[in-house]
């Protein structure tokens, strides 16, 4: 301890203060004591106040060390939060939304009781392993987490929750020696080959809520089917259609357009992916995933049609269906909820599963998708990597490349020999005309043999929407203009058992 002296000009006698030394927070602090007629009475002041700081230290390191990991675990949480708002990167971002995930699903009963001062490498490890058996996570997800808890360990040591300077490195060691599995192993989602979808494939997953009880005029067949159809012909990101709203559709004639401009990952919090969108704070994957793609005749008709019926269900206006997400959660009546992928997944699983078909997952939709449109006719539409790769919001053909890489032999060679037409030297104009015609033949496979056959299926579908509508008791029924004829075929076989009402 050092000591200062001075002389009391008004006593004019010596005093003295005595300068002390105490650990705080695991750090080396200092501070004076008044001034003493004596230099003992300072010392002794000293140690008595240097025993009181560090005895309210230690009492704080016990109150901290008492607490629950669950209880450190939303500290870090917050801690990340603040960083992610400032939008320091989108790193921040990711960990900010990981954090969160393992917060609500990825936290083990006995991790949440251990408290901090029980911590050991086998806390640590019992922990990833836990997140690590699950079968629906891939191997990059389990990294993700494993990054995540390897910065909560660091943060811990940080903010003084551990004693030992040691055993925060200790730890680190132990978590990043823990196994995890690959990329691909024991994910349920990924597990095999997935398989790249057809069109008949996709007319095979759609037939199966054609084949349902009251078909399509159910609102819940239609909205598979629908979101299906689109996932599939739009080639979006699945977090890109969770994030979807009306308000970024525009079916008017002549414009038929999807803006992409909001994506909601998995990982992020319902109620905060609603605040943020609600307040129109839109994110995406990258810059480039920005972007306006127009939508094809194989879906645009039934798009009109499905926003009609959306009304209709949730009982709304031209205005007010704007905020609304076009594919709201299914399992609750309230369309400004948006509907989980891992929802949607077990949906197409069941499917898969009633038709008997080869795994896949909603990733390869859109894989499918980029196939679909690169490959020639009659599989394809035959552009260019090169055309499309602004569609799927790439900056460059790299990754759609990977996905081509899937391609058969077969379907390979046709496409070289598109790409070096010039050698072959047909006659463009007669090609230009066969590759129409078989265009066509693909926009009447996907939309029923012909314009009567799609008449038939529109009419059964309206006629069972109809149907159900009075089994829920609604008094009223509001149509398209263009289906004014349905509905008089349907008042001529069943009577007025309703109100009909044209929609504006």
């Amino acid at each position: 301890m050092a000591h200062k002296e001075r002389v009391n000009p008004k006593t004019g006698k010596k005093e003295y203060k005595v300068r002390y030394y105490f650990i705080r927070e695991g750090k080396k602090r200092d501070s004076e004591t008044a001034w003493f007629d004596t230099l003992e009475k300072a010392e002794k002041e000293a140690k008595k106040q240097k025993e009181i700081k560090e005895k309210e230290d230690r009492n704080k390191i016990t109150q901290r060390r008492d607490k629950k990991l669950i209880t450190a675990y939303e500290e870090f949480i917050a801690y990340l939060k603040k960083l992610s708002d400032k939008e320091i990167s989108n790193t921040n971002k990711k960990e900010y939304q990981t954090a969160n995930a393992i917060y609500n699903n990825h936290m083990p009963q006995t991790v949440k009781d251990t408290r901090i001062k029980d911590i050991s490498v086998f806390t640590f490890r019992s922990w990833l392993t836990h997140i690590n058996n699950k079968e629906t996570l891939g191997g990059g997800y389990v990294r993700l987490c494993r990054m995540n808890l390897i910065k909560f360990n660091i943060w811990l040591s940080q903010n003084n929750y551990y004693v030992d300077e040691l055993q925060e490195e200790t730890l680190d060691i132990g978590i990043r020696k823990t196994k995890i599995k690959n990329s691909l192993v024991n994910n349920r989602e990924r597990k095999g080959e997935r398989k790249i979808l057809s069109i008949l494939d996709i007319q095979e997953i759609t037939r199966y809520y054609i084949k349902q009880e009251y078909g399509l005029g159910e609102f819940r067949n239609f909205y598979f089917y629908t979101l299906f159809f689109v996932l599939f012909f739009s080639g979006v990101r699945v977090e890109e259609l969770t994030g979807l709203q009306w308000k970024f559709i525009d079916l008017r004639e002549g414009v038929r357009t999807i803006s992409i401009r909001n994506a909601i990952s998995k990982m992020e919090k319902v109620e905060s992916a609603l605040e943020r969108t609600m307040l129109e704070q839109y994110r995406t994957k990258n810059t480039v995933s920005i972007r306006t793609i127009p939508i094809f005749d194989f879906y645009y008709e039934l798009l009109i049609d499905y926003k009609e019926s959306f009304r209709y269900q949730y009982g709304i206006t031209k205005e007010e269906i704007e905020e609304c997400f076009v594919f709201p959660n299914i399992d609750q009546n309230n369309p400004h909820r948006f509907m989980r992928s891992d929802q949607t997944l077990r949906e197409l699983k069941k499917v898969l599963d009633y038709c008997n078909m080869d795994n896949t997952d909603l990733q390869m939709f859109r894989h499918s998708c980029a196939t679909f449109l690169v490959l020639p006719p009659p599989e394809g539409l035959g552009y260019s990597e090169e055309k499309i790769k602004d569609y799927f919001g790439h900056q460059d053909t790299k990754m759609l490349n990977k996905i081509y890489a899937r391609l058969n032999e077969i379907q390979k060679a046709e496409r070289m020999r598109k790409t070096f037409s010039d050698i072959y030297k047909p006659d463009e104009t007669a090609e230009r005309t066969a590759e129409e015609e078989m265009k066509q033949k693909i926009i009447s496979r996907i939309g029923g043999d012909n314009e009567e056959a799609k008449q038939k299926a529109r009419v059964y579908r309206i006629h069972n929407q109809i149907r159900k509508a009075m089994l829920e008791g609604k008094k009223q029924y509001y149509y398209r203009p263009k289906d004014k004829k349905i509905i008089e075929l349907y008042i001529k076989e069943n009577g007025n058992t309703m109100e009909f009402i044209e929609a504006e």
